[in-house]
């Protein structure tokens, strides 16, 4: 509890102080109103003794009606408070970080399930629910005072002690089960998707495919072994959970039957037994109120978890470089130099890269080409810096880009711009996904040069049309129609200062000649700058100034298409080979 409630003064101490003082209120209130409940019923109207208590009671019940009011009011406004800090704190430490290292550890995607994946883990209704917790504790003092006053202190410690050993027992029973269910965090993240194939771009296929029924019985599965310990875990318990409640039931009866027996033989006065009765009937229900505030997105087990899991997976990630150092001067021309890089990726037991040495000159259009798996998007992404080499230097105008810290870093990345093949297709206006928020440009020259503008003026609202079907009003683009957008966008990077484009095979679902086309109209608009064009399609390419084979994780040949012909080598046999299969398939048409 401490903790959380640690936690909830350094994001949220405003409407933390409030609510706990609202609930502190609220239990005296409630106590006050037993005792003057049973002054009232004690009393004697005609002795004059009635209308003072009676004054009181009622200031009481209206004080007590609405403080709760107020107390949810304040645990709404802490949990807003709360909730927007605890998801900034989840998603930081993905996007924080300049490079995507970190989204390759799965560790990093269990914490992530942890602090807050799945909906009853939320330290933000965990945190509302320890106000409370601190509210039900104070009305059971308040309860057991009254009665320890009327029927001994002897009786008022042991139903304390009563309920509280049942509270105690109930969230060892939660903290269980939280444990069990935290314990299986890819359990969890397999379910989940599972659930999300059937949701997602996938479904007409996976319905085409007749696959319904099969995801429904793998999520049902999965769900099932998740949740099979704690259904084990609850049978286990059930006797021991129904003995507790039984005496407990047992230790309040005993209180209400010799409440009753005593004011029957006139042990007690009326008023003692309208105090002691009301404030017996009151105990089970702060119960109630415990096991409430203690079970499901309330239980503190689950917040102390996530909260503690969130801190790791901060950690896990790591804080910012302290790298420091005067940031370098990129200038207008840019020379990318690959120096025996190496490279294998977490968790392999293989090279991807191998004392790999390029160099790309200033403004020169170099082309990449390779089977698939050679690592031609694994350089591309250590030439952006979102990677950095297992060994080796990558280096801009001799500046090793190990060497960045986090400022130093985005600014190159801010002069990198690159098409890929799965470029991002945001479901947001037309505008947004050409600006991607880099403020108010021009971007209609952008889209004349990308052959985008035609179709963008036929949207039902133009720039501010939402690319998507699944809101109202939005539209859905074809491929080609996403690929021109997407070079809208690297021209307007262009013209926002980008020196170094990357064309990662942006088109490979279209026909070879749209490819072309599209290659073709990529380096006629942003003439005078550094590219770098990686496809499989060897026709597509043939323009470039330079042609590198990349092969075996190193550089294999290097040349003009003619020079790389005349060679007779890797280049030459692929080039071939594929120029044949085009050419079988133009004459059976």
């Amino acid at each position: 509890m401490i903790n959380l409630l640690l936690y909830g003064f350094r994001v949220a101490p405003g409407y933390l102080v409030a609510a706990l003082a609202c609930a502190v209120a609220g239990s005296l209130t409630g106590t006050a109103l037993l005792f003057l409940t049973g002054r009232v019923i004690g009393s004697d109207p005609e002795l004059g003794s009635f209308a003072l208590p009676a004054l009181l009671l009622v200031v009481a019940f209206l004080v007590s009606s609405a403080l709760p009011l107020v107390e949810e009011h304040l645990k709404a406004g802490l949990e807003a408070t709360a909730k927007v800090a605890v998801e900034y704190a989840r998603v930081e430490p993905f996007v924080r970080p300049r490079g995507i290292a970190h989204l390759d550890d799965p560790e990093v995607h269990n914490l992530h399930t942890a602090s807050g994946g799945v909906g009853w883990t939320s330290i933000s209704f965990a945190l509302s629910a320890q106000v409370g917790m601190v509210a039900t504790h104070l009305s059971l003092a308040g309860a057991a005072v009254l009665v320890g006053t009327i029927l001994g202190w002897w009786y008022a410690v042991l139903l304390c002690v009563a309920t509280l050993a049942v509270e105690a027992w109930l969230a060892r029973e939660r903290r269980v089960e939280s444990g069990i269910w935290a314990g299986d965090t890819e359990g969890q993240r397999r379910s989940e998707y599972v659930f999300d194939l059937a949701m997602s771009r996938s479904a007409k296929e996976l319905r085409v495919f007749g696959l319904a029924s099969w995801l429904t019985n793998s999520y049902a599965a999965l769900w099932n072994a998740i949740m099979a310990p704690v259904w084990a875990g609850r049978r286990r318990t059930t006797l021991v959970t129904t003995a507790a409640f039984v005496g407990y039931l047992g230790v309040l009866l005993w209180g209400l039957v010799a409440s009753i027996r005593a004011g029957t033989a006139g042990g007690l006065s009326l008023t003692q037994v309208g105090t002691v009765i009301p404030a017996l009937l009151a105990v089970p229900a702060t119960l109630g109120a415990a096991l409430m505030w203690n079970s499901g997105l309330g239980s503190g087990q689950t917040g102390r978890q996530a909260l503690r899991a969130l801190r790791e997976l901060s950690a896990r990630v790591g804080e910012p470089s302290p790298r420091d150092g005067r940031p370098p001067s990129w200038g207008d021309q840019l020379e990318v130099v690959f120096e025996d890089v190496g490279f294998r990726y977490p968790g392999q037991s293989r090279d991807v890269l191998s004392g790999l040495s390029l160099r790309i000159a200033p403004r020169e259009r170099l082309a990449l080409v390779g089977v698939n798996g050679a690592g031609k998007s694994t350089l591309v992404k250590l030439l952006a810096g979102v990677y950095q080499p297992t060994s080796g230097r990558v280096l801009v105008n001799g500046t090793d880009l190990a060497t960045l810290n986090e400022a130093a870093l985005a600014r190159w990345q801010a002069r990198v711009t690159a098409i890929t093949q799965d470029f991002a297709c945001l479901p947001m206006t037309a505008a947004e996904n050409v600006l991607l928020g880099k403020g108010d440009r021009d971007i209609w020259s952008a889209a004349h040069r990308s052959g985008a503008a035609g179709f963008v003026g036929e949207l039902p609202r133009g720039w501010e049309t939402v690319l998507s079907a699944e809101f109202d009003g939005g539209v859905d683009l074809s491929a080609g129609q996403w690929q021109r957008l997407a070079l809208a966008r690297a021209l307007v990077a262009v013209e926002g200062g980008a020196g170094l484009l990357v064309l990662d095979e942006p088109a490979a679902a279209l026909d070879v000649r749209a490819e072309a086309d599209l290659v073709d109209r990529y380096l006629e608009h942003t003439e005078g700058v550094s590219s770098l064009v990686i496809s499989h399609r060897f026709s597509v390419v043939r323009p470039a100034d330079r042609i590198v084979v990349l092969a075996d994780g190193r550089i294999a040949e290097s040349g003009t298409h003619d020079e790389l012909m005349a060679a007779g080598g890797r280049y030459a046999a692929m080039f071939t080979l594929q120029a044949d299969r085009y050419t079988r398939t133009e004459e059976g048409r």
